[in-house]
């Protein structure tokens, strides 16, 4: 995410991990954030998802990282 310092006049990364408390409406709004970048799943050679298959159940676990953290580990390949 990309957040703004008042006191040194610049913008910055940060991910969610990275905030300690806050209040309830910055808590929706980075849960929201995060949920509308989620990449989507691998589809198979017809364009379809295949529930069943390894590679979503990987792509889930990737997804419930990112919700908690924040960061995004596209260095595996297992997200699309």
């Amino acid at each position: 995410m990309l957040g703004w310092c008042l006191l040194k006049q610049r913008s910055f990364f940060f991910s969610k991990s990275e905030i300690g408390e806050c209040s309830p409406e910055t808590a929706a709004w980075v849960a929201g954030f995060l949920a509308g970048n989620e990449p989507s799943p691998t589809k198979n050679g017809e364009c379809e998802v295949e529930f069943a298959s390894p590679q979503y159940k990987a792509w889930l676990a990737s997804m419930q990282a990112f919700r908690e953290s924040g960061f995004l580990d596209v260095g595996r390949g297992d997200s699309a």
